[in-house]
């Protein structure tokens, strides 16, 4: 063998060598990558564990808040009962009032309202009386149509000196629904509403009919008036925060006087 041929076989074996030595290390490098870095498989399971666990974190906390406000709810609801149970009867009746019109913090709510309206009238609230008469002489606010029970109301109303009852009592004898006919008795009615102001019973009035004297003779007999009925001082305490103008309103029930009058005017 020549010089030549020695040297090409020494520098062939050496790299031989060095090339095994870089195996080496590429061998020992991969063994110790998959030995910290976890297969595809595994990554996506505890991803997923992760976030069902951030989701049931979620929801323990939106399920905590929830009966944070369940119990702050039953909370105020329970006030609210208690604050209603030992309201006077004028209290009662503004209620009445605020839940049939409602409110931007109030949502209307007619059943509620008549409720109100009943316990207002048990004690004696000619207001409550006259509107919850309404309701039943309408079928409004959930309760069934009964004119008697109308009748019943108006009468305890105008009996306090209700001008709006002592109207609708007039109505009732006009039409004779809920009671029995009688012209006069509604003029009777019409008279005393007039006296207290109502301007609708003005309308069935026939000329001459409320003259000074025949007025002063029937108010000799008539009862007195209950002061201020139709426009009771505003309640304090719990419903001071009702507005002005829900206080003030209108019954809300509508009286049918141009329909059930139409047909049943009061002789001239």
């Amino acid at each position: 063998m020549s010089a030549v041929d020695e040297a090409l076989t020494a520098q062939a074996k050496r790299l031989r060598d060095l090339l095994k030595v870089h195996a080496s290390a590429d061998t020992k490098a991969a063994k110790q990558l998959r030995g910290r870095a976890l297969p595809p498989s595994a990554v996506a399971k505890k991803a997923r564990a992760e976030a069902a666990a951030k989701r049931a974190a979620a929801r323990e906390a939106a399920a905590a808040e929830a009966r944070a406000a369940a119990k702050a709810r039953a909370e105020i609801a329970a006030a609210t009962r208690a604050a209603v149970a030992t309201a006077d009867a004028v209290t009662q009746q503004e209620l009445g009032v605020l839940y049939w019109v409602g409110n931007d913090e109030v949502a209307e709510d007619h059943p509620r309202a008549v409720e109100y309206w009943r316990r207002a009238a048990r004690a004696g609230n000619a207001l409550a009386r006259c509107r919850l008469g309404e309701c039943y002489d309408l079928g409004a606010g959930g309760v069934v149509e009964d004119a008697e029970e109308a009748v019943r109301l108006f009468r305890l109303a105008a009996d306090q000196g209700l001008a709006a009852a002592e109207y609708d009592l007039g109505v009732a004898y006009a039409t004779g629904r809920g009671v029995a006919r009688d012209d006069e008795e509604a003029l009777r009615w019409f008279q005393r509403a007039a006296d207290h102001g109502d301007d609708h019973a003005r309308c069935h009035l026939p000329p001459g009919y409320g003259a000074p004297g025949a007025t002063a003779a029937r108010e000799e007999t008539a009862p007195a008036p209950a002061a201020r009925v139709d426009a009771p001082a505003p309640a304090a305490g719990f419903v001071a925060a009702i507005p002005a103008a829900v206080r003030d309103a209108p019954p809300p029930p509508r009286r049918r006087r141009s329909t059930r009058l139409a047909a049943a005017r009061p002789p001239p």
